[in-house]
């Protein structure tokens, strides 16, 4: 008898046990509104009964909710006032987008100002995330405070910002924070189908040296993105992690902010202790405006490889179209330890005397079109140089562009030449040769250049808004 009860004692035990866990378990992630017209002390699950603060947000949700902002509306801080951000800390599976009508909710923290700018303070910045995973920000738009970042990640991987506008008050030389969005600590972080501002705004009288910047083992995608105004570096990374791949592809970078000497649109700087960090960079399909507003005598980096970090990196540099004014460089000042491809992309009007790669031995040069270029290489032996169309300071090859100083805004190199037809290298979808162009056209026999054509006299697809050859 006592070992009938005893089986049943335990039995009820187990029962409870797992009732309770079960029960635990079985909370449901919750779904929040936010909107200036709402109420803090309102249930939040509904437009009806939103809430109105961001300080609410923070301090509520839990892992695996939702939170939509409603379009239209704007929170801002001041320097008595809450930060206007939203700051997560070990939180998983959150998605923030925007809900209803009207432009993109605004997240305003120009206003804010910090008081510490010689320590970095990731508390300033309209977005932060700490020790977490699996966060998605859609569809807002978010300005940050002088000497601050916009969004800072920290030990935090899949963190993807996607269709969000991008800008910052700036840095005016007194702090450390010198980046508009930086990941460090082993962060994963991708940007996608971004509009970055990093100058021209009319409350904007500094600059950031850096939009975006991946550091201490982290690393990112960054993708189909627009970037307005080179002030410094537009893509840096600086690392201490290995064997990962970043794909920087289907962008458009224009316009040159005089503030900032030499910037550099791509930094890559690999490990500067051990050995071998074969971290992979695949950047293709890129429309690169150097100078679109440069001051003159400007001169711009397009890929900086900087050797002072020497271990081992590959980059693959494909199917880009970089535009300048005579004053852009396109200096890859590499290891000879690096492996670096160089296939099917068009340098134009770089004749500002700079060499396209320094100091190395493992790369490839294929199928290029340089117009009017300066120089090639420097100290370097490629293991191949072929297929190029190569004219150094206009004198030795015209791919016969359409008469490139008549053609108005927007409808530069639209139609290329005939050497640019078909007349890449490598298979579309094969390696890290693009599938698509920068307009999302299929490839079928690539063509040189961001842009493909069935032949050279059907209707090209549409530049971006604003490109221009001066």
């Amino acid at each position: 008898m006592q070992n009938k009860y005893s089986k049943l004692k335990v039995i009820l035990t187990l029962i409870i046990f797992f009732s309770f866990f079960g029960l635990v378990g079985s909370s449901e992630a919750a779904t929040y509104y936010i909107k200036t017209g709402g109420n803090d002390g309102s249930a939040g699950t509904s437009d009806a009964t939103a809430w109105a603060s961001l300080d609410k947000i923070r301090t509520s949700i839990s892992s695996g909710d939702t939170v939509y902002l409603n379009k239209g509306d704007t929170w801002t801080s001041t320097a008595n006032e809450s930060y206007a951000s939203l700051h997560f800390d070990g939180k998983s599976n959150i998605t923030i987008d925007s809900y209803g009508t009207g432009s993109k909710p605004l997240i305003d923290n120009t206003e804010q100002v910090d008081t510490t700018p010689s320590t970095l303070d990731p508390n300033w910045c309209v977005l932060q995330f700490i020790d977490s995973t699996n966060i998605s920000v859609s569809n807002i738009e978010m300005r940050g405070a002088l000497n601050t970042m916009a969004v800072f990640l920290d030990n935090s991987t899949a963190i993807d910002i996607t269709g969000c506008d991008v800008s910052g008050k700036g840095y005016d030389g007194s702090s450390v924070t010198e980046s508009l969005m930086m990941a460090k600590g082993n962060s994963v972080f991708n940007i996608v189908d971004c509009l970055i501002t990093m100058y021209g705004v009319a409350w904007n009288s500094y600059y950031y040296t850096m939009t975006i910047e991946w550091k201490y083992g982290s690393y990112g995608n960054f993708q189909g993105n627009e970037v307005i105004g080179i002030t410094g570096t537009t893509l840096k990374n600086v690392n201490s992690g290995s064997n990962y791949v970043s794909y920087w592809e289907n962008n458009y970078i224009h316009g040159c902010d005089s503030r900032s000497a030499s910037p550099k649109v791509i930094w890559i700087r690999g490990l500067s202790t051990g050995s071998g960090s074969n971290n992979l960079y695949v950047i293709r399909n890129n429309v690169i405006d150097l100078c679109e507003n440069c001051p003159s005598g400007d001169t711009l980096n397009v890929l900086h490889r900087y050797t002072a970090y020497p271990y081992d990196v590959i980059i693959w540099f494909i199917n880009n179209t970089i535009i300048s004014d005579g004053v852009g460089e396109n200096r890859m000042s590499a290891n000879s330890s690096d492996y670096i491809y160089i296939h099917n992309n068009i340098f134009y009007d770089m004749n500002t005397g700079a060499d396209l790669v320094e100091n190395a031995s493992n790369f490839s040069i294929r199928n290029n079109i340089f117009y009017d270029v300066a120089s090639i290489l420097e100290g370097s032996t490629p293991g191949t140089d072929s297929g190029n169309f190569k004219d150094l300071d206009g004198s030795l090859y015209d791919p016969n562009f359409l008469d490139i100083n008549n053609l108005t805004a927007g409808a530069a190199l639209t139609v290329l030449s005939t050497d640019a037809i078909d007349g890449g290298y490598g298979t579309a979808g094969s390696g890290y040769y693009p599938s698509t162009d920068y307009s999302g056209n299929a490839r079928s026999m690539i063509d040189i250049g961001a842009f493909e054509y069935e032949s050279f006299d059907i209707t090209p697809p549409s530049y971006p808004t604003g490109l221009s050859v001066e």
